[in-house]
Parts: structure tokens; sequence; C-alpha cells
């Protein structure tokens, strides 16, 4: 039977193994064998909501306060025709108010010489509202009040005093800017992900286990790769792939 440990995103797997996990500690203690497998699959996480066929266009608009900041590239909401004004939706992403609130000081040693940067704490008003154009009515929204920002590291206090007084502002809005792009793609457009499972084979002979393996069975079925990666310690796997 197969008891499934999910190294990936999805609540209704997580939730199917949380299950076969109690069932398999409240069974009786008999004699019993677990060996561990491990596979790669592919998540496949949906849009918050369906755009289409209600939606066939959407426009963007950016509000980054009194500042002027290089979008980059804007989210692509799939199967939507992009249109620079009046689309069926309106994408309304926002940065502003952003300050420094907190500042502490950290040491770099990863390539062997020290160096410093800070972790600020910062302040903002920073998401996105997706507003149907006809009703006016915000149908996905996000928001956010602040986080934390690593600085890049510098040799000298002096520097890093330079940067905090002359780029901080401005790298900082960048960094809010593609983390709202980031997450309405995220949030509106499908996507998926490799993922890895750890999968327990547990043999037995209690009723209880046969329960599980019921269960776990039928869960595993669902997978796409249902396969165990064979991995070798004694070589390195081939060049480019990571195992």
């Amino acid at each position: 039977m197969k008891n499934i440990c999910l190294l990936g995103k999805g609540n209704g797997w997580i939730l199917a193994a949380l299950f076969i996990l109690v069932g398999l500690f409240a069974a009786p203690a008999t004699a019993q064998k677990i060996k561990n497998d491990k596979l790669r699959t592919t998540y496949y996480k949906t849009p918050l909501l369906a755009l289409t066929p209600k939606y066939s266009s959407y426009s963007i608009e950016y509000d980054c306060g009194d500042r002027i900041v290089l979008a980059g590239e804007w989210p692509q909401l799939s199967s939507l025709e992009f249109k620079k004004a009046d689309g069926d939706l309106n994408l309304k992403m926002r940065v502003k108010s952003v300050y420094s609130a907190d500042k502490v000081l950290k040491l770099d040693q990863s390539d062997g010489k020290q160096r410093g940067y800070y972790n600020v704490t910062y302040k903002a008003d920073y998401g996105y509202d997706l507003v149907d154009k006809a009703s006016g009515n915000v149908i996905a929204s996000y928001k956010r009040a602040g986080g934390v920002f690593s600085t890049p590291s510098f040799d000298s206090k002096t520097e890093m005093n330079m940067y905090m007084k002359n780029a901080l502002e401005s790298d900082l809005i960048k960094y809010l800017v593609e983390k709202v792009n980031d997450r309405v793609s995220y949030d509106l457009v499908p996507n998926k992900y490799a993922v890895r499972l750890v999968a327990n084979t547990v043999e037995g002979t209690a009723p209880a286990y046969q329960e599980i393996y019921k269960a776990s069975a039928n869960l595993w079925r669902l997978l796409p790769v249902p396969n165990p990666i064979k991995k070798n310690y004694s070589k390195p796997p081939p060049c480019g792939k990571t195992i």
C-alpha cells in the first residue's frame, strides 16, 4: 500500500495523505514492512476564477504614486486580448506609500570576503484589483502593507550608506512592482510546477492496513507518473539534470 507525503502544493492531496497517516498510526501494532519510493510529478494550479468566456479582453493601470517606474513585462492573462484601454477587465496594480521603517545589518561571507547588507523592514500599500468594467465590481484582489527587503552586499559602510540614501527607494519600488506582477500571474493564470513525492509502501496483514491500502492505492492511481525514480549514488546524474 502507498502512503503519500507531498513535497509540493495542493490541499486535496495533502488532506488525503494526512488521512492515510492517521489511519496508519491508529492501526494495531502488527508486523509490517515499510519502504520509501521517490517520484516526480506535476502539480497543476488553476486560476482563482474563470475569466472566459464572460470576458474577452483586459487593460492594465499602474499606480506608483508620484514615482515613475518601469513596470517591465506586464502580466498576460491567458485567452484574453490585451488592450491599452477599455478592456472588459481593468487590472489596477498599485505600489504606493513606500518607506523604510527599520533596518538590521547583516554580514555576508559566502565568497570568502566579508561584506555587509541590510534587511530592510518596509511599509507600503501594494497589490492589485481586477475590476469588471461594465459593473465596476472588483472580482479579484490582493493587498499587502509591508515586508522585508534585502539590499545588495557592499564592501564598506560608506557604500552601504550611499545606497540607502540614493537607491533604496527606487530598488524597493521596482521589487514590489515585480512582486505584484508575479502575484497576478499566480492568481489569475494557469500554472504548473514540478514536484517531488515520497511514497511509503507499507505491507501488513491487519484489516486496518487493508483499508489504508485501498485509500492510498486509489490516490496513487491519480498520479501522472506512477513509476519510482531510481537514484544511483555511485555516479552523478546526467549533465544538466538533477535527481
